[in-house]
C-alpha cells in the first residue's frame, strides 16, 4: 500500500475501511491511481487526493481474474488478468469511460498465474510470471505489445532458474530494469537485474549477492 500512503494518513483509512482485497496498485498516466481489487473483480480510482471516483467493474466468472491494469497515452486503458483455465495472460481494452471494447487470452509458453502490465511509450509490457498456483515452475515471460495486443517481441526473464519477481521499472527513454530473486541452493537468495530496450532487446545483466 506504498503508493496510496503517499497521499496521507486520509487515504490509507479509506482504503482500509472499503475492505477491499488489493493485488495491484497502479498510478495513472494523468494523475491519481488506481486500485485492482482482484478478489471483487472491480477496479476502483481515485484523484491526487485520495478521493474515490470511478469504478470498473468486471464479470466475475471462474475462467478469468484481473490483476493489474495501465493507462494509454489516449486515456483509455488496458488491465491485464489470467485464464483461470490455461493460465496464460489475459487482457482487456477499455475507454476511458470503463467500457470494455475487445479481450483476449494470449497463449503464452508455462504457466503464468500472475500477470503485471507497465506503459513503455506507446507500447505496453506485460510480465507473466509464476504465483501460488505454478511455484517454482518456469520463468518470466515478458511480452510488449501494442494497444491493438499485437505482440511487438517476446523475453524470458531468469533463464533456467526460477526467479521471483520484485520489481519493473521504465525509464524516460523506454529502458526497462526488471529486478528479481533466486536461491541459490544453499539457503541463500541473490538478485538478477537485467535492463531491455524500449524494444524488449536485452542489454545487459547482472546479479547481485547481498548476504554472501
Amino acid at each position: 500500500m506504498t503508493c496510496a500512503t503517499e497521499y496521507g494518513e486520509e487515504t490509507w483509512r479509506q482504503i482500509r475501511e472499503e475492505g477491499i482485497n488489493t493485488s495491484a496498485i497502479s498510478a495513472m498516466r494523468y494523475g491519481g491511481f488506481a486500485i485492482v481489487d482482484q478478489q471483487n473483480e472491480v477496479v476502483q480510482f481515485y484523484d491526487d487526493n485520495g478521493e474515490h471516483g470511478q469504478d470498473i467493474e468486471f464479470n466475475r466468472t471462474d475462467e478469468t481474474r484481473v490483476k493489474s491494469i495501465v493507462q494509454l497515452a489516449n486515456g483509455n486503458f488496458i488491465c491485464g488478468g489470467v485464464n483461470m483455465t490455461s493460465n496464460d495472460p489475459h487482457l482487456w481494452y477499455l475507454n476511458a469511460d470503463g467500457t470494455e471494447v475487445r479481450d483476449t487470452t494470449l497463449f503464452a509458453e508455462g504457466c503464468q498465474d500472475s500477470v503485471a502490465l507497465y506503459a513503455v511509450g506507446d507500447y505496453i509490457l506485460l510480465a507473466g510470471f509464476n504465483g501460488v498456483v505454478c511455484s517454482g515452475v518456469g520463468t518470466v515471460r515478458l511480452m510488449l505489445l501494442d494497444s491493438l495486443f499485437n505482440v511487438i517481441g517476446i523475453e524470458s526473464f531468469g533463464g533456467n532458474t526460477h526467479v521471483v519477481l520484485k520489481d519493473v521499472t521504465v525509464g524516460a527513454d523506454g529502458s526497462i530494469f526488471l529486478c528479481g530473486a533466486y536461491d541459490r541452493g544453499n539457503g541463500s537468495y541473490s538478485a538478477l537485474v537485467t535492463k531491455y530496450n524500449s524494444e524488449l532487446v536485452a542489454v545487459w545483466s547482472t546479479t547481485v549477492h547481498p548476504n554472501m
